[in-house]
């Protein structure tokens, strides 16, 4: 499963068991491997620590192409010219 996808999935989760889900930390979803190193760092850098947080951070990474296409997952559209 891509890390991206994993994580929505995690985030969609929030939804039926909101404790567990909130209370993970970016440190538990890297071991979880939800996220990948690479999302660790950027989310621990930009300070995200709440859902709503990662994924503007990470949204915001893979508009400006600062992570790759496994770490953007569905976030990341092809444009058909």
């Amino acid at each position: 499963m891509k890390p991206l996808i994993a994580l929505g999935l995690s985030f969609g989760l929030t939804l039926f068991d909101g404790k567990q889900a909130f209370s993970q930390t970016n440190q538990q979803l890297l071991q979880d491997g939800l996220i990948s190193p690479l999302v660790f760092a950027l989310l621990e850098q930009e300070g995200a620590n709440t859902p709503e947080q990662r994924l503007v951070v990470i949204q915001e990474a893979c508009r400006a192409r600062k992570l790759s296409l496994i770490d953007c997952g569905a976030l990341r559209r092809r444009r058909y010219d």
